[in-house]
């Protein structure tokens, strides 16, 4: 019970020192796909941004989240990216993105034929 108790406390101190909505605004959507190298590619920020908070190029960590078959795992990899407009567009190549280190038969025999692949930027 004590631990329990200590675990709220520790919670609920952490949402009062950081608001939901700082916590909430390092996160930012990123659409990726998967190539037939076993790379998970990194393409475009998708999610809500402020573009001031952004020089005109730069590096931005991109975490993707893969679950399938009962299965979770995550990568995540640093990229360049360029203001493009209202948008962030991230500098990929064939030689960029992040490696699963396992051939494209082992994931897809680890996540299935058809995982979900959640990429976030912050």
């Amino acid at each position: 019970m004590k631990i329990l108790i200590k675990y709220v406390v520790s919670f609920l101190f952490v949402f009062l020192l950081f608001p939901m909505n700082a916590i909430a605004g390092e996160l930012i959507k990123t659409k990726c796909s998967k190539d037939a190298l076993g790379r998970i590619i990194p393409t475009i920020i998708v999610g809500p941004i402020v573009l001031e908070d952004f020089n005109k190029t730069g590096l931005i960590g991109v975490e993707a989240l893969v679950v399938g078959n009962g299965n979770q795992s995550r990568f995540s990899g640093v990229f360049n990216y360029r203001k493009i407009g209202d948008r962030l567009e991230l500098n990929t190549n064939a030689l960029d993105g992040m490696l699963t280190h396992v051939t494209r038969e082992q994931f897809q025999e680890h996540f299935g034929l058809f995982p979900t692949i959640t990429c976030t930027a912050g």
